[in-house]
């Protein structure tokens, strides 16, 4: 490791090296991701928890450290693959039920049972998480607290700029109980870029795309809001069937370069600091898939 790194002290006192992370992957990484996680949601969902698995090593090898080490990933999907076929069949559901009152009593449930899984999947990555082949994390955050945390995220959409801060609570959150005897994780993120970035490459192109799809403005401020809150219904018959096809073409060639800036920027402002004690003297690496 260079010898300029800054250090500090934590985990019962010991000096920590401050190492920066990168991550390699790029936009077709993302759209041939996204393609594998479309046939798999309209398989029910059932393969949900293998392209987990496989997604996670994909994204693990991407991330760099600057010291050289590697992270790697070892879940196994058989521990979690029975929460996805519920949540595929329910949002499949949401699809098919136009009820003014049975719907939005779906999205609820939706949300809740969508925030559980993502609890179970956070603790399943972490568990399996690996830094240097032997560094390891453990996942202490209470279900509870984090479902709370995620029905706040979907009310802070109605706030229009107040989602960031929301998000940003909920990374510092996360990693605060990413917890390690050798390794610490820490979020320096601030909510004010999120939301000027996030309008710029998230809201305008998305609006651009409604917009091509012939919707009012009512009509794609619903949908708005229902992307981020599954609470909220809108009607995607509302949108002429001539133009689903052209609609599915610019979400495909957008969608996947807008999730590689995101996981540059949550990535760029993850802070990885590592105990003295823990550094080894030749990087572990990564084993071939």
């Amino acid at each position: 490791m260079d010898g300029d790194r800054s250090s500090s002290i934590g985990l019962r006192g010991e000096p920590l090296r401050d190492v920066k992370l990168r991550f390699s992957g790029d936009g077709f990484d993302m759209l041939g991701w996204g393609i594998v996680w479309l046939v798999s949601f309209l398989a029910f969902s059932i393969p949900m928890a293998w392209w987990e698995r496989s997604f996670r090593r994909w994204l693990a090898r991407k991330v760099n450290p600057d010291d050289g080490s590697v992270f790697t990933f070892d879940g196994s999907p058989k521990e979690i693959w029975y929460w996805f076929p519920p949540l595929g069949i329910l949002d499949l559901m949401r699809g098919q039920v136009h009820d003014p009152v049975f719907r939005p009593l779906l999205g609820i449930v939706s949300l809740l049972l969508g925030a559980w899984v993502s609890w179970v999947v956070i603790r399943w990555f972490t568990k399996g998480l690996r830094l240097r082949g032997s560094i390891g994390f453990r996942f202490t955050g209470s279900p509870r607290t984090y479902i709370g945390l995620q029905v706040l995220s979907a009310a802070s959409v109605f706030t229009v700029v107040g989602w960031p801060w929301v998000q940003v609570a909920i990374q510092r959150w996360v990693y605060r109980h990413m917890e390690s005897d050798d390794a610490e994780l820490q979020w320096v993120g601030k909510p004010l870029e999120l939301l000027g970035l996030g309008f710029l490459f998230f809201v305008l192109p998305l609006l651009l795309i409604l917009l091509v799809s012939g919707l009012t403005l009512s009509d794609m401020g619903t949908m708005l809001l229902s992307w981020f809150s599954p609470a909220t219904g809108f009607d995607f018959d509302k949108i002429h069937h001539a133009n689903v096809i052209g609609l599915f073409i610019l979400w495909g060639t957008w969608m996947p370069w807008f999730m590689t800036w995101m996981f540059r920027w949550y990535i760029r402002n993850t802070k990885l600091l590592v105990k003295e004690s823990a550094i080894v003297a030749e990087p572990v690496e990564a084993p071939a898939e």
